[in-house]
């Protein structure tokens, strides 16, 4: 059985758009079983902008960590970019402090 697909409503706001997308499935507007696949290629000689690391915390470091993370809703890695941020820095000097 085929699915119906339904037109994409005209928004007049941006808030409103929101809210449809909020509780409507994107497969409901589209056919996604006709769309072509993307190939996305980057240039050789730029460096990605970000850079994965690996680094060995305290085990009562990263505990804090998680608990300053889980408070701000947010995952671990987005809770240690801002907290190295140079902006949270002078913040959490005391905190965090490397020896």
């Amino acid at each position: 059985m085929k699915r119906k697909i339904r037109p994409v409503p005209k928004f007049k706001r941006e808030q409103d758009e929101r809210d449809f997308w909020n509780i409507h499935d994107t497969t409901e507007c589209f056919d996604f079983s006709k769309s072509n696949r993307v190939k996305i290629e980057f240039d050789p000689g730029i460096e990605a902008p970000v850079k994965s690391i690996s680094i060995r915390l305290l085990r009562e470091m990263l505990n804090e960590l998680k608990v300053l993370a889980s408070k701000k809703d947010n995952s671990l890695s987005i809770a240690d970019q801002g907290l190295l941020s140079p902006k949270n820095r002078r913040r959490t000097k005391s905190r965090l402090e490397i020896p």
